[in-house]
């Protein structure tokens, strides 16, 4: 019995854990669904949805850049106030508090990296949040913890069925 409670405890302690790696980066203002990578399609565009988590009434700027930090060409954005180009406002608030930015591959080539950044004010100090962009057709290759933690519970899963299998026998 003392095996079966230490057992549940470890398992539910990775389940907390792996819940903990997806909501880390919240406290911070912004948040973006495509943090921190996005690829966008080699001649296509990619919607990024933005949103504020500071409440209230807020401003936010935008703006895309390439990695040596000039205003980007090859790319552009157009947002839900009709901004497009490399940079943009946005003002969003309690009601609405967030907005999709379209990213679109105007001449860029199959592997070019770009930055987007947004800014906004949290608690009287200006919070950045920034998404590296590839574009092209790019595999991602997933964290460590996201594979090896589900595999290592399913892995005490069955030495734990074993063990007691072999007791009952």
């Amino acid at each position: 019995m003392k095996n079966k409670i230490v057992m549940i405890t470890a398992l539910l302690a990775v389940m907390m854990a792996m819940v903990g790696i997806a909501i880390a980066d919240i406290g911070s203002g912004i948040l973006m669904d495509k943090y921190p990578n996005a690829t966008i399609p080699d001649g296509g565009s990619i919607p990024i949805t933005i949103t504020w988590i500071g409440g209230g009434s807020q401003t936010l700027h935008w703006y895309l850049e390439n990695i040596d930090g000039t205003a980007a060409s090859e790319i552009t954005g157009s947002d839900d106030e009709a901004n497009s180009g490399a940079d943009g406002i946005v003002s969003v608030d309690d009601e609405d508090n967030n907005f999709v930015l379209t990213v679109s591959d105007v001449s860029a080539s199959v592997g070019d990296e770009f930055d987007l950044t947004v800014c906004g004010n949290y608690r009287s100090i200006e919070n950045c949040k920034k998404v590296s962009m590839t574009t092209g057709l790019i595999i991602g290759i997933p964290e460590f913890p996201t594979v090896a933690l589900p595999v290592a519970a399913v892995l005490g899963l069955v030495f734990f069925f074993q063990q007691r299998k072999n007791k009952n026998e």
